[in-house]
């Protein structure tokens, strides 16, 4: 694979995706703005930001397995 080739893959993957980056990012800003604030709402806002990647990671991952089911696309 040339890497003209992996780098459409990567742009095709991050325009299906653009939706839940795009909620994750304001989830993790409002996270961020809210650590400032106190030391009890600095802990959850801390949870809340590792929830946000963590519930992101395995969205992509699901999203990508069903995506290559659906198509019978085995191929990574």
């Amino acid at each position: 694979m040339t890497h003209s080739a992996v780098g459409r893959l990567v742009r095709k993957d991050l325009f299906l995706m653009r939706w839940p980056i795009a909620g994750t990012l304001v989830a993790g800003a409002g996270a961020l703005a809210l650590m400032p604030l106190g030391r009890l709402t600095g802990y959850v806002s801390g949870v809340a930001l590792i929830c946000a990647l963590i519930i992101l990671n395995i969205v992509i991952v699901l999203y990508g397995v069903a995506q290559e089911r659906r198509e019978k696309m085995l191929l990574f």
